[in-house]
């Protein structure tokens, strides 16, 4: 597979990720929110879902969670309404780039096509590496079908070995 170097201007971070991935923004939303990043989205194939990442800067003062420790106590917390077969990890200890933080495996599902009465219910496996800094953390996540999860983790890995804070 072939990188390439994704080099947000705002100075955020830098870090290898797959040259044909399809990348987008949604900058209205970034400044709505305060939190800033880019969403990959790589190749289909026969999989009813495409494998994504998401590298998202929560900067001080953003919307979604004011803490790490916060965004990830939100995220552990059980769905009001559970699914057989979902599961979430044990958070385990991490870093990246220097940046201390915490990881973990989730479990879940997606239907295909949403909002549907007809849809499939479509096993994905989530991996977020939640990273601290000084003001603001990161979270990087990987999510794709279960069944081609080991098949495109060594995107996320590549991004996780070169990831670099600006």
């Amino acid at each position: 597979m072939a990188y390439t170097s994704l080099d947000l201007k705002q100075g955020l971070f830098r870090c290898d990720v797959p040259a044909d991935w399809w990348q987008s923004r949604d900058e209205h939303a970034e400044s709505r929110t305060k939190v800033q990043g880019m969403h990959l989205v790589g190749p289909k194939e026969k999989a009813p879902l495409a494998p994504t990442l998401s590298l998202r800067y929560f900067a001080p003062g953003n919307t979604v969670a004011p803490t790490a420790e916060a965004y990830l106590k939100r995220q552990l917390e059980p769905a009001p309404v559970q699914l057989k077969g979902e599961k979430t990890s044990e958070p385990k200890k991490v870093s990246a780039a220097g940046l201390p933080g915490e990881s973990f495996v989730r479990d879940t599902f997606e239907f295909i096509p949403p909002r549907s009465l007809d849809t499939k219910q479509v096993p994905v496996r989530e991996e977020y590496v939640i990273l601290e800094r000084k003001e603001g953390f990161f979270v990087l996540l990987y999510k794709a079908p279960s069944a081609s999860f080991k098949r495109w983790r060594p995107a996320f890995q590549r991004v996780l070995d070169t990831f670099q804070p600006l």
